[in-house]
């Protein structure tokens, strides 16, 4: 049985020491060009990198630096080589501060030759030089999304190897090594009995081992691997649910003195976890604030935990209307909650203990379009969660208390990936900047006819299908009525069925977004 617990909030009121905070809403936006986040990163210099991807006469990998202003200070954008240029998907998805103060990069590209989607990693100096590309490949599609720096001054990278077989949907973690120079020194794929795994989180333990945080079987369970510095497993844990498609969706993971704080969506509410080092669970806190992961070309696309000097922890949230900003002490208890406009992926406690939040729009509503090109957001709140016309009211916040599942499973590893040899072409570029918020979407017409993709019955018994058209790629969200996201799907080149009934006769949402940025959107009646 849930119990709910009412907890009352601290509204923090200004004081003098705050008097010279500085607050800011601004929109990287061009009306001819796309720009998407996917990560970003507080810098040595105070500083911010944002990295993604930009649609600019073609799909590009993007690097951009804003000063602690959130103003532009310079921009790359990387693209394979050649002559037509190559079209196809190009993303930047993870982003560190290096020991020596430079940045360390991961992402994917599709390769043109081979249609495969393929590993990048680079190093770049603070004023966006590249230091070392290195690419990796393996026989499917690789997609990195999460790096660290080890003690040996190398770098651990992680995502996920997947294929479509038979028109399944297959999905494997995989987990590589460099060294300084960008060398790979060992790959690995890593398999679990019959599921889609997908590394978010790679990091370093105090004593010399690496920890992975993902999830498991399109969100409806996480799983932390623990494993020797050459990538030798030592324990695995799977987190879920008692009960059907309730999710629980790993987001960003951080090391204590005494075990592992997981920012993670429960039952598609925003929540906090503590483990303590073999990844038993401490405590979990579950808030009252829907929460799915962040709209974007990427479903890798992941928010962050930011730690607080003061112990506490700050983190964002989105559902299908707004994004949120979360303050929490260090035992997880909310201090205070406020909507943002924005679908935030996150945010950073600057030196004078504001936040600075990034994140993208426009905001789309489950029946809207983006008839603006895709923007990036940036919100600076200060200690307290207020700001700009882009931070909306204060609301309460509440605690659940729920009981998360642990079950140790078994992995089978595999050597898995090879360093390619692709070609980038990299050229500075300027991004507009204005101030203001991000813009919104405009409804459309759900009974025009969509040419990307068929949905059919409509109205359905239960199994409703799905079908891309014109050799369209993307990614397909349905929603319920109350705007939470249920299902969370890739479709490439082919039809899905998707037994609704399972959820219950309703009124049901769709988004299907395609690799240029394209959304269609839609409803469906289950009866």
């Amino acid at each position: 049985m849930k119990k709910i617990i009412i907890l009352f909030t601290v509204i923090l009121s200004f004081g003098n020491a705050y008097s010279q905070q500085n607050t800011f809403s601004k929109v990287f936006t061009a009306p001819d060009n796309a720009y998407y986040e996917h990560a970003s990163l507080s810098t040595y210099d105070n500083g911010f990198l944002i990295v993604g991807n930009t649609e600019w006469s073609t799909n590009m990998g993007m690097v951009l630096k804003v000063d602690s202003n959130g103003d532009f200070v310079w921009a790359k954008a990387f693209r394979n080589a050649g002559n037509p240029p190559n079209l196809a998907a190009f993303e930047f998805t993870g982003a560190i501060n290096t020991f020596d103060s430079a940045y360390f990069i991961c992402g994917y590209y599709k390769n043109d030759q081979n249609e495969n989607d393929e590993g990048v990693c680079l190093k770049m100096t603070p004023d966006g030089d590249t230091i070392w590309t290195t690419t990796i490949v393996t026989e499917h599609n690789l997609i990195l999304n999460s790096a660290c720096q080890t003690s040996d001054s190398g770098y651990v990278v992680t995502g996920n190897v997947n294929w479509y077989e038979n028109q399944i949907f297959i999905e494997k973690l995989f987990v590589a090594k460099l060294s300084p120079g960008g060398t790979m020194e060992w790959s690995k794929e890593y398999t679990f009995s019959g599921d889609e795994i997908n590394g978010h989180r790679v990091i370093q333990t105090g004593d010399g081992n690496l920890i992975i945080a993902g999830n498991i079987d399109f969100n409806n369970k996480s799983f932390l691997l623990k494993m020797s510095a050459t990538g030798n497993v030592l324990w695995a844990k799977e987190y879920g649910l008692d009960g059907t498609f309730k999710m629980v969706d790993f987001q960003d993971m951080i090391e204590t003195d005494n075990g592992f704080v997981i920012y993670s969506f429960v039952n598609w509410y925003a929540a906090l976890v503590k483990t303590d080092t073999a990844g038993n669970i401490v405590w979990e806190k579950t808030t009252n604030v829907h929460s799915q992961p962040p709209l974007g070309w990427s479903s890798g696309m992941k928010m962050n935990l930011c730690p607080l000097n003061n112990g506490g922890f700050v983190f964002v949230t989105f559902n299908s209307s707004n994004g949120g900003l979360i303050k929490t002490d260090s035992l997880g208890n909310p201090v205070f909650f406020y909507n943002l406009i924005l679908s935030p992926v996150d945010v950073h406690e600057t030196n004078n203990e504001e936040f600075f939040i990034t994140g993208n729009g426009p905001l789309i509503g489950v029946k809207r379009v983006v008839t603006d090109p895709p923007e990036i957001g940036i919100i600076q709140a200060d200690s307290t969660g207020n700001g700009t016309e882009c931070i909306l009211d204060y609301s309460p916040v509440y605690l659940f208390s729920d009981t998360l599942t642990v079950t140790p499973f078994g992995v089978t590893v595999a050597d898995a990936g090879n360093t390619g040899n692709t070609v980038f072409d990299v050229n500075a570029i300027n991004i507009p900047l204005r101030k203001g918020c991000v813009a919104m979407g405009d409804v459309v017409d759900e009974n025009k006819p969509q040419k990307s993709l068929k949905v059919y019955p409509n109205p359905a018994s239960g199994n409703v299908t799905f079908e891309a058209l014109n050799e369209e790629t993307g990614n397909l969200l349905i929603f319920n009525e109350f705007g939470i996201n249920i299902i969370n799907r890739k479709l490439k080149n082919h039809k899905t069925s998707i037994d609704l009934s399972e959820y219950g006769a309703g009124v049901y949402y769709y988004r299907f977004t395609c690799k240029d940025g394209r959304s269609i959107g839609g409803k469906v009646v289950v009866e």
